[in-house]
């Protein structure tokens, strides 16, 4: 198994996003070659019955420098979403200099200004199987040193999915193990203040006791400090 985004290095993805990002009618095939394969990694993995143990370890090897990645990741998810708030030099913030202050803050702001924009039926449908996947994937990896970093990823879908409960019952759990996992507190942050992606086509099914209208990821109604410049309450998502 392989990682898209690993496999592709910093410059990969930086080519693939500049051909997108020239031509809009290319970004369709930028989803398909890069946010695609990274939701539907694990895919080959699960389906086996019995996994070669080679699969096994690139498992291993693979989930803690993905979930390590979170920035990265949150980048190229948030600049398909959401293309008309990433411009190149954003997009090289957050690559060369991803512990920066200036890409944490850059981050915060995209990630909150994606939130409003409604998600495809067809991308729902892979966030939860990625989600359904990622859990699997814990539950088979119980005890081992990548437990922590798969129970993140599977919190970090359901809530995309806006599944508050199984999200917030997942990044728990990612802490209870490993408690330097700054995008498990982050989703459990989103769900208690009732912050979900905006996705009105489910919302209402899937939200339980979440406000109407979902604010952006920082943004908290009561307090109007948050409501003219977004800030995530626990810093850069890293």
């Amino acid at each position: 198994m392989s990682d898209p985004i690993v496999d592709a290095g910093p410059r990969g993805v930086l080519d693939a996003w500049d051909g997108a990002h020239a031509d809009p009618r290319l970004l369709p095939a930028y989803i398909e070659d890069v946010i695609v394969p990274l939701l539907d990694g694990w895919k080959d993995f699960i389906m086996g019955d019995e996994p070669a143990e080679s699969a096994v370890g690139d498992i291993k090897d693979t989930v803690p420098v993905l979930m390590g990645r979170a920035h990265f990741r949150d980048l190229v998810l948030a600049s398909a979403l959401d293309p008309e708030h990433v411009d190149r030099g954003f997009v090289d913030e957050q690559i060369m200099r991803p512990m920066g202050e200036a890409a944490g803050r850059l981050m915060t702001g995209l990630l909150s200004a994606c939130f409003s924009s409604p998600l495809t039926d067809s991308m729902d449908r892979r966030l939860r199987r990625a989600a359904d996947t990622l859990a699997v994937l814990a539950d088979r990896h119980r005890g081992e040193p990548c437990e922590a970093a798969t129970l993140t990823g599977a919190a970090y879908m359901a809530w995309w999915a806006c599944d508050g409960k199984e999200a917030l019952d997942l990044g728990l759990r990612a802490l209870d193990l490993d408690d330097g996992i700054r995008l498990a507190g982050v989703v459990i942050d989103a769900v208690g203040r009732g912050t979900y992606p905006h996705m009105p086509f489910h919302e209402d099914a899937t939200r339980g006791d979440a406000p109407d209208e979902a604010m952006p990821l920082g943004v908290d109604p009561a307090d109007p400090m948050t409501m003219s410049e977004p800030a995530s309450p626990m810093g850069p998502i890293l």
